[in-house]
């Protein structure tokens, strides 16, 4: 509920049991903007001050029932913004100290009063309670507003984290299929992209990764290649450890070309540093800008040691095929100079398991009419003019299967699938 602003309060309440008091002061307001509430009784001046909003209370101290110490106690505990003057005689002074301490009182007047003093004493009251009236709507206001703002911020962030979330997937969608078409051009290899992906964001998980920084390995798993498209034949598909220097030296340059890929897609930024540092290595013997350990980010070491690993079983680094167990000996003897151990000894129990996986799973070719979702491809499937259609490491649901069916009916073929072995 949106708070309203005070207005300025102007009501007084006097108590004395004379009423010859209550006219003197009635007289000496008569052309003041106060507006004057009389009482010869203190209960009744109690009850009204707790059902309306007093700017300043004028008390006599000793009045028969209820005195003007206790009067104003109840007052202070109740009503703590109005201010609170008493009116004492010579004899009253104790009870005035006590009035004081009990009551909180502002001011103290004493009978006969000085008119100028006691206007002044008056005007000076209604102003201070003002005062403390306008702060506390402003420091209410400010907290209203503070809620406000915090729940829009709220809402603005789940907005935000809901359009980058949906963009990111879209992101995805785009990368997966771009690397489809960048394994196409590598023509076969042992690991490709997807498998890539699938490594370092089990090895991400594995070492306590946050679910963003798992994704963003993902992605630049699945485009760690793309800056070798321009590349000849030769670059691409060669052993690296044959390249003479002219084209080490152009070879070297892949990473800023992924980097520049993603310049025009913020939400890709985490990948884009990925990708621009997959190649350093931890005695600042990497490329593209031989950084060392204290500078390179733990995920791309972590798709640096997965790409040697796929480079190495795919003939890419050496100039032969290397075995699994030839490959992981390799990352070995990379521990503690260019990989950490710990990091090393993580990645080779990931690929020890997934290649434990591959040999215990054998691949069934199936009709499109017999796939069912959640198998996974395990060989591309590919148009008869030669267009990739799905990926191998594609893991299949409904939607993709009414799509290949859809192919099939349009193009009248019919198309097969390799997947991985399953029990019926």
């Amino acid at each position: 509920m949106k708070l309203s602003e005070p207005e300025y309060n102007t009501h007084i309440v006097v108590v004395d049991d004379e009423q010859s008091i209550l006219r003197s002061i009635e007289r000496l307001l008569i052309d003041t903007e106060f507006e004057l509430h009389c009482f010869t009784d203190a209960r009744e001046a109690l009850a009204f001050c707790q059902d309306n909003t007093v700017a300043l209370v004028l008390s006599d101290v000793r009045m028969p029932g209820m005195d003007g110490i206790e009067f104003m106690t109840l007052l202070a505990n109740d009503q703590e913004m109005t201010e609170r003057v008493l009116l004492t005689g010579f004899s009253d002074i104790e009870s005035t100290v006590g009035a004081i301490n009990k009551g909180r009182i502002s001011y103290y007047v004493d009978k006969p009063w000085d008119d100028e003093r006691l206007l002044r004493i008056i005007s000076k009251g209604v102003q201070n309670t003002n005062v403390r009236i306008r702060n506390a709507y402003l420091e209410s206001l400010t907290k209203e507003q503070n809620a406000a703002l915090t729940e829009w911020n709220e809402t603005l962030e789940a907005k935000v984290a809901s359009r980058t979330e949906k963009l990111r997937a879209s992101y995805l969608s785009a990368t997966q299929t771009l690397s489809a078409l960048v394994d196409k051009r590598l023509s076969a290899t042992e690991i490709n992209n997807a498998r890539i992906a699938d490594l370092v964001t089990n090895i991400g998980r594995h070492l306590s990764l946050d679910e963003n920084g798992v994704q963003d390995l993902g992605i630049a798993a699945l485009l760690c290649q793309v800056g070798k498209m321009s590349f000849n034949d030769h670059l691409l598909q060669g052993a690296q450890l044959s390249f003479n220097h002219e084209e080490l030296s152009l070879f070297h340059k892949h990473p800023c070309y992924c980097e520049a890929a993603l310049v025009f897609a913020p939400p890709l930024a985490g990948v884009a540093s990925i990708l621009k540092q997959h190649k350093e290595v931890l005695d600042g013997s990497g490329y593209p800008e031989g950084l060392d350990g204290t500078q390179i980010e733990l995920g791309a070491l972590i798709l640096g040691l997965v790409t040697r690993y796929a480079e190495s079983v795919n003939g890419q680094y050496f100039e032969r095929q290397l075995t699994h167990s030839e490959a992981r000996d390799h990352l070995l003897s990379l521990a503690e100079t260019q990989y950490p151990a710990d990091l090393v000894d993580i990645t080779c129990q990931v690929l020890d398991e997934w290649q434990k996986q591959q040999l215990a799973a054998p691949e069934n070719c199936l009709a499109i009419r017999k796939l069912a979702p959640g198998m996974t491809l395990t060989r591309d499937i590919v148009a008869p003019n030669g267009v990739l259609v799905l990926a191998r490491d594609k893991q299949l649901d409904q939607h993709l299967i009414d799509n290949l069916q859809q192919l099939e009916s349009s193009l009248n073929v019919e198309l097969e699938a390799y997947v991985s072995a399953f029990e019926d």
